[in-house]
């Protein structure tokens, strides 16, 4: 997420599709770290967060 420059903060959760199993995984952050390791995001990969409070995600995109 780091990469992402996504705004994570305390009890926020990040819900990824597990294709092998057919199931959700999920990484929670709490008191500064991620509980199960930083989630990565492939290109194209779909996730969802439950955030604990309300960010904005300002990104600014060049194509070279």
């Amino acid at each position: 997420m780091t990469d992402l420059k996504f705004p994570v903060a305390d009890e926020d959760t990040v819900y990824k599709w597990d294709v092998a199993n057919q199931t959700y995984t999920l990484n929670a952050y709490s008191l500064g770290e991620w509980g199960s390791g930083e989630p990565t995001v492939g290109v194209g990969e779909g996730f969802w967060v439950q955030k604990s409070a309300a960010a904005n995600w300002t990104r600014t995109f060049s194509v070279n």
